[in-house]
């Protein structure tokens, strides 16, 4: 059950990271939209707004989805083999390959 938690946890604490990331990258400003024009009254682009910015986010958020999701149905696994319902060996024997190959993860 222990890897389960650290699983679900590492899924919450990535999602955290990329939503305060997001913020940050939606309201920071830098470089200028327009170099011809003077410096000073040139608009700055926000820096979501280069796309390898938004490509990192993006695949960091897919994966908070990712191991949010897999930590959930890992509770609903690790839940049903410990309360004896419908509980079998290869429930455990999946919960346990599951948890252990997203460890490397977290």
């Amino acid at each position: 059950v222990t890897r389960v938690s650290m699983v679900a946890g590492a899924g919450a604490a990535l999602a955290k990271a990329v939503t305060i990331a997001t913020r940050y990258s939606a309201i920071r400003t830098q470089g200028f939209v327009d170099i011809r024009s003077s410096a000073h009254m040139a608009p700055e682009r926000t820096i979501l707004d280069y796309q390898t910015q938004r490509y990192r986010l993006f695949k960091q958020m897919a994966t908070a989805y990712a191991i949010y999701f897999m930590g959930n149905r890992l509770f609903e696994l690790s839940s049903t083999f410990t309360e004896g319902v419908g509980s079998s060996d290869s429930n455990f024997a999946e919960v346990m390959a599951i948890s252990g190959g997203l460890k490397g993860l977290c």
